[in-house]
């Protein structure tokens, strides 16, 4: 069974949560379902970002695969193209799976399978958050794309100033991000991992 997804050393990271040592817990009787649907020689293979790779990750792998009761191969290495430093190698000891996706699939996928948490801060203003307070961040390394989002809480019109700090996770730690309201006005820029000019009002 193929896992395909972002993911760091320790995680793999879905839209509806993650897998980690300290959630694997919550998820036992997923984790059991999920073995037993497997065949008797079946085995899980993480296509994900690192999450075999550092202490984290190899405690994760061996979770992982109690939880399961299969044999579970993950990736040491960022998972994706070759042109971003990216390769499609799921390693085990003693075994090399094939990986997730046809030759062709592997050549035409041009991004990483990685993410990283972001702490995004700044000020809602007096005018209060706009009615629509969803904002949108857009990887603009290259062909421009939403990667995340966010929300801030609504605030009276005419209140005083409000400092505010979201977490949002992005899928590289070098490339520069813009956030957009949703209006796409631009309200920040995020480069060299500085936050410039986040002041939604």
């Amino acid at each position: 069974m193929h896992v395909i997804a972002h993911g760091a050393p320790g995680r793999v990271g879905f839209a509806a949560g993650e897998w980690s040592h300290e959630t694997l817990a919550r998820d036992a009787g997923d984790l059991a379902a999920i073995g037993r649907a497997l065949a008797e020689n079946g085995d899980l293979r993480c296509g994900a970002a690192t999450p075999a790779a550092a202490r984290a990750g190899r405690r994760l792998s061996r979770r992982l695969s109690e939880a399961t009761g299969a044999y579970v191969a993950a990736a040491t290495a960022r998972i994706g193209a070759a042109a971003l430093g990216g390769r499609w190698e799921i390693v085990a000891v003693g075994l090399l799976p094939e990986p997730p996706l046809t030759g062709a699939g592997r050549e035409s996928y041009s991004g990483l399978l990685a993410d990283f948490d972001l702490t995004l801060t700044g000020t809602i203003g007096t005018g209060g958050a706009p009615a629509t307070n969803t904002f949108y961040v857009v990887d603009t390394t290259g062909t421009a794309r939403i990667v995340s989002s966010f929300q801030l809480p609504n605030k009276a019109t005419g209140a005083a100033p409000t400092n505010f700090s979201v977490i949002v996770t992005v899928p590289s730690s070098t490339d520069n991000y813009t956030i957009y309201d949703s209006s796409f006005n631009v309200v920040g820029t995020i480069s060299g991992w500085r936050l410039y000019s986040c002041s939604p009002h």
